[in-house]
């Protein structure tokens, strides 16, 4: 039986920025349009995974005295591989994240919760996510915890020939061999 391809498009650097920019350039639309009024803070709340993940990458990075545009393997969706998760699995606890998050401020916002404070959840997250992922081991036994927590006994798994990289940051060169 032939083995279906993991993935039917490849995005690569180019696509990833292009798909970066296309999710930048919806959410400025919709905060800055009269028609279509969405407040910038919800705006913040419908996409935290890859706004997260970029601001705690680049400060990581800068603090190790590296290029923020270097490559590593410590992007959330890397972390949460080497914690056991499938690529379906993985997709559907990030939507489910952004999803909630989203719906959670979305009702605050309606409830008038204030936007300083909304906005203050969201560095609160920020710093949060910081503190936990600055060890990789430990955010990788955070995430395999949650991969138990959640999908215990379903048959998604990951392929058992995949490696797993335990690989604190601070030993980990970037790509290249380098530091950088």
């Amino acid at each position: 039986m032939p083995r279906r391809p993991r993935a039917r498009v490849f995005l690569g650097n180019a696509g990833s920025a292009f798909l970066g920019f296309s999710i930048a350039w919806i959410v400025f639309r919709l905060t800055q349009n009269a028609g279509h009024p969405v407040n910038p803070v919800l705006a913040l709340w419908l996409i935290p995974v890859p706004v997260i993940d970029c601001l705690v990458l680049i400060v990581r990075r800068f603090r190790h005295g590296r290029s923020p545009f270097a490559a590593d393997r410590n992007h959330v969706h890397h972390l949460m591989r080497d914690a056991g998760f499938s690529t379906v699995q993985l997709v559907l606890t990030l939507a489910g994240f952004s999803l909630l998050g989203g719906l959670l401020v979305g009702q605050a916002m309606r409830l008038d919760v204030p936007n300083p404070l909304l906005m203050g959840l969201f560095v609160a997250a920020w710093a949060g996510w910081c503190a936990l992922t600055l060890r990789r081991r430990r955010a990788c036994a955070m995430f395999a915890a949650l991969h138990r927590a959640l999908f215990a006994g379903w048959e998604w798994t990951r392929p058992a020939n995949e490696p797993v990289d335990l690989i604190d940051e601070d030993d980990e060169p970037s790509f290249g061999g380098k530091r950088g």
